[in-house]
Order: structure tokens, then sequence, then C-alpha cells
């Protein structure tokens, strides 16, 4: 490669009855054309510019710092990919980069369908097919283990109440009050094909905490569940006020064997079908006669603990943002609508699919961002709400000249389509008498809201919501459909990392594709700028110009020569992965490819990788 970079509050419980929804589906209900009809028009559109201010405070980390990944499709011997705010995946075509990616979406299947036979996937949409575990083990070989490991961030999470069984009256009220706040930790799950059933299962669930295991659920068969619980870890041998905690591991009876680790373990039967825990729920322990209240304390912390953590990487996996290389064109929403004479901007928010009666909330489904048509739906879905800041942001880089500047910015236009009648001339009266009521507003204020209440009036109207581009020297709308299909495919991106609600990791293939080069440079910006903002950017792409940029923001971070509004790059934000098959051609390779301060590469690129402008030059 040419080197082109030189001359305190204490965490509390939540309340199970105010939390948050996670981010989730928003459907299209399709209808059937009107009659004659005629067609009401009402645009918002973006003209204002952001400068950005370089923050001095970072946000929270996101949960999952690290993945290790063994005998899962292309990798056979375990490879870690340590998470970074921005960190990318480069290598040739069918080296695997996609691997990295399609485990993450795996690992969601597991925790949250209890299944180890994944075909598609819910965060992978119709992009990801990962054809049942006889096709992703490696090999094929149905005697390998697929492990999936994951290092987690754990300090000052909350974990979550569990359902089915109250507290016993011995546990120390102070046991849970911050259990995490300083801790780091893993989780490890393990598939493997059971022949007896011809069926793959998950056949360990591993959790340590500060170095030390908390416990490991194994499953020998179906019906063979057993734990085997350190009662000895600090966050279960608890101590207040220096003195012992009643669930002293000294006073637990069934302490006979000591695990690998070296220290005392307690073996107990579980009623699970495989190692996957209860989400939500307490451990089903076997009862095998009477048990003291150590004990019942003891497998209530160990409950909260290994359930809880599971039900955190869960979250974090199902909010994981999946982009997939080929992004769909947008198509316009439109609905149809029920007979009503009342309708607030809510139930028209909802028929229009903009919310979900769903665990999800209001939030697209994650599946469609692997075709990035979740992407639109955040535009649409933000005109709804009339709270446009992602559509400034999306638009603003898009058209600046100092950002992307692809010629066109965004907008998004509300349509009333209306049967011709009686009832569409009162609706019409009734809006006009109300929009005079509001002198207030200026010209265009409240535009959605009075072709959605028209819609809402009106039996068989329909409501349609596109994202238009505008162009920057016309001023002409147009649709994504009539410009070059680069720029259909850059939206999403640009979209899924200016979202004030994206997740803890969005990964992205190929941010690139059908870009010019000079766009390429510019993206490494727009990610960059969001670093402070927290979550990673996971990115699989052959762009030598993105690279580049993040090299040179680092040189001038280092420098300080850094201009006014570009974003800052350290060691720290960025990790670079080659990713290569094996000499032998039977397995992928993940090698870290690290940066100094400056953004110079401390080692040479393996195999001649980005070498091809020297030999087309020379």
């Amino acid at each position: 490669m040419t080197d082109k970079t030189t001359p305190d509050e204490r965490n509390r419980r939540p309340d199970p009855s105010s939390a948050s929804p996670a981010p989730g589906h928003r459907g299209d209900d399709g209808a059937a054309g009107a009659p004659e009809s005629v067609v009401a028009t009402s645009t918002d559109g973006v003209d204002h510019d952001e400068a950005h201010v370089p923050s001095s405070k970072r946000a929270a980390g996101p949960l999952i710092t690290a993945v290790e990944i063994e005998n899962f499709k292309g990798i056979g011997r375990r490879m870690r990919v340590e998470l970074r705010p921005i960190t990318l995946l480069f290598g040739n075509n069918s080296a695997g980069k996609s691997t990295v990616l399609h485990a993450l979406c795996y690992a969601h299947e597991i925790l949250s369908h209890r299944s180890a036979d994944a075909h598609k996937t819910d965060l992978g949409g119709d992009q990801v097919d990962l054809g049942g575990f006889r096709n992703l083990v490696h090999a094929r070989d149905l005697k390998r283990p697929v492990r999936l490991r994951f290092e987690l961030n754990l300090r000052d999470r909350q974990l979550p109440d569990l359902d089915t069984l109250s507290a016993p009256a011995r546990l120390p009220s102070w046991a849970f009050a911050d259990p995490l706040r300083d801790s780091d930790g893993w989780v490890e799950l393990t598939a493997r094909w059971v022949e007896e059933r011809k069926e793959p299962l998950l056949v360990e669930y591993k959790v340590e905490i500060d170095g030390r295991l908390v416990g490991l659920i194994s499953a020998t068969a179906p019906a063979e569940v057993s734990l085997l619980a350190n009662p000895s870890h600090p966050l279960i041998e608890y101590q207040a006020h220096d003195e012992p905690a009643t669930t002293s591991s000294d006073s637990t009876h069934a302490r006979e064997r000591s695990d690998p680790y070296g220290e005392p373990c307690v073996p107990i039967r579980m009623n699970l079908h495989s190692a996957v825990p209860p989400l939500g729920q307490h451990l089903s322990f076997a009862s095998e006669g009477a048990r003291d209240d150590d004990t019942i304390c003891l497998h209530w912390q160990l409950s909260i603990l290994l359930v809880g953590i599971a039900n955190l990487l869960r979250d974090a996996l199902a909010q994981f943002r999946y982009l997939g290389p080929l992004r769909a064109l947008h198509q316009h929403r439109e609905t149809g609508r029920k007979q009503s004479s009342e309708r607030d901007w809510r139930e028209v928010r909802k028929d229009v699919g903009l919310l979900a009666d769903n665990v999800y909330g209001e939030r697209p489904d994650l599946g469609r961002w692997a075709d990035g048509s979740a992407a639109w739906d955040v535009l649409n879905d933000a005109a709804a709400r009339n709270s446009p800041e992602v559509v400034q942001a999306a638009g603003n880089w898009l058209m600046h000249a100092e950002r992307l500047d692809t010629g066109y910015g965004l907008k998004v236009r509300s349509r009333a389509e209306l049967p011709v009648g009686k009832q569409l001339a009162e609706a019409i009266q009734s809006s006009n008498r109300e929009s005079s009521e509001s002198p207030g507003e200026s010209e265009g204020d409240g535009a959605p809201e009075v072709a959605c209440s028209l819609v809402g009036a009106i039996p068989g109207a329909r409501l349609h919501r596109e994202v238009l581009l505008v162009n920057n020297t016309t001023g002409m709308p147009v649709r994504p459909l009539d410009v070059g299909v680069g720029i259909s495919q850059l939206v999403p991106v640009v979209v899924a990392a200016v979202d004030p609600d994206r997740p803890g990791i969005t990964a992205i293939e190929q941010p690139e594709l059908h870009l010019h080069p000079r766009i390429q440079v510019e993206l490494g910006d727009l990610f960059a700028q969001q670093v402070d903002n927290g979550g990673i950017f996971l990115i699989e792409t052959h762009s030598e110009h993105l690279l580049l940029r993040f090299m040179k923001r680092m040189r001038q971070t280092y420098d300080g020569t850094l201009g006014n509004g570009n974003p800052r790059m350290r060691p720290e934000d960025i990790a670079v992965y080659f990713v290569e098959i094996d000499p032998d051609g039977t397995e992928t390779l993940i090698r870290e490819i690290p940066l100094n301060e400056r953004g110079e590469l401390v080692k040479a690129w393996p195999g001649g990788f980005f070498e091809e402008d020297l030999h087309e030059i020379f």
C-alpha cells in the first residue's frame, strides 16, 4: 500500500412497568387503489446546518466490546475481534469478512428463539441465510462445536427484573443494589450437533465476571441439563458492614468438586431443555428434597446473574443493525383507511404503520435494515412525528460542499389521496377553518397534520409518504429512482450513521458501493463525527479511500493541525483487521493491522493488499 498519509448515583433496579420499549417493527399496510380522486400535497423540507462541536465527554460504551468465533462458517480456530468505535474489516472477496457480522445474527437467533439451527435470521432479513447448522458449522463437520464468546462491559449495567419468583425472605436488601458497578465479563455460547436427536443444541452457556466463573449450564442431552455454579464468587458471597452474608459458601452443603478454574463449585440439576437460560424468568432447579434458606438464596442470586446477563446480551443483539451490501430503492408508503370521523394524529400514525402494538415499540423492524428499507422508514417516521432532526442531519451530510457534496438534499412529502365527493368539500372547509385559527404558524407548518386529518375523516382515503431528493442547484425535487444508483445506496448509510436512536453496534457491508472515490473519502468523516456519541461501526469494506481519511484525521489530531469542525481520531477509536484464507485454503484468519498515533501502519499489509496502485503506476 502506498503511504499516502505522510508530507453518580448508585444503580437502581428498573421498574418493569416503566421500561422503555426496544426498537422494533413498523409494517406497511397495503391498500387497493381509490376511485376518481384528487391529491392534496404537503412537504417537510430540510435546510438547516449544524456545526460539529467535538464532545469532551463520550457517551457510555456499548455492552459488547469483543467477539471470539470458533468453528463458524469459514472460521475454524478461534479468532478474536475487538470492537472499537470504528472497526474495519478488509480482505479479498470471499475471505470471510461477513462471517463476523453473521455470527452476531446467529447469536441473536440462539438467545431470542432458542434455535441453533438458524436459516433466515431476524437481523439479516432477506440478506442473510445461514443455511442451518449443517451448513454453518466449519467445514460442515458435525463433530465440531460452534463457539461464540462475547466480552462485555458490565459497568453500571442494570440487571433486569425476573418474573415468576419472589425474592427469598432472608435475601439481604442490599444484595443486588449495585452488583455490576465496576465489572467486566464474558458470555460463551456453544452449539453442537446431537446425533441422537438429529439436530443441533445449545450445549453450554457460560458466564464469567471479573475473571471468575459465575456458572456453566451444560446440556449433555435435552433432558439432562445441569449447572456448575461458583457460590464463592464475590457477586454471590456478599458482605455487608464487614460481616459475611447469609449466603456464605461455607453453609452450602453441595460443594463436592472443583471446576477447571480451581475454585470449588456446586453441581445443580436443572429443569431445562437446553443450555439456553429462560430469558426473563428465574432458573428452574430440579427439586431434590427440602432446600434450606441459604440454598434458596444461592439459587435466586444465580438466576439474577446468569439470566440477567443473558437478557442484557440478548437485548444488545436484538438492537444490532445490519446494513447489507445491496440496498433497495426507496418506495413510498401507502395505506388504506377505515371509516371514521374522529382520528387524532397518533391514530393516523398507527394506521400508517408508524406505531406498532408489540414489544419493539415505534422503531422499524430491524430486519428491514438489511436491505436499507428501515432507513427510509426512519425518515418517514421523523416527518410523521413532526421531529425532522434526522432528516435535517442526513440532508446536510448529503448536500453540503464540506461534507459528501452529492448535489442533493432531502425532503419528505406527505400526500392525501381523497375520493371526490361531498365529504371531501366538508373536510377541506373544516381544515381551512382550523388553519385560519392558527395565524402564528408559518406557511407549510402543520401540513402533514392537515393531510392526515383529511385522510382520517374520509372513507376510502389513502395516505402516501415518500422521501424525495432535492437538487441543490434547481431546487427541483426528484425521486430516488430518478438519480444515479449511488445516491440511493448512500442514503441508508447516512441515516444509519446520524440516527439519534442508533444502537450499540451498527454493521455495514461495503458503504462505498457505487460511490465516487471523493465521496468514499468523506464517508470517513461521517463515521468519525459519530464516535463521541457512543456505539460501534463494524464496517466490511474494500475502500482504501475510507481508511486514508481515518489515517489523515489521526495524523492531524496528533500534530494539532485538525481544522475547525473536523473530527478527532485516536488509536483507541479505530481497529483495522485483515481477513484472509490461510495458505492451505481451509479456514479464515483474522489479524489486526495496528495504526500508531500518527495514523501510520505499524506493519505492512499482508499479501500485497492495496498494492495495485503501485503496480499500475510503475
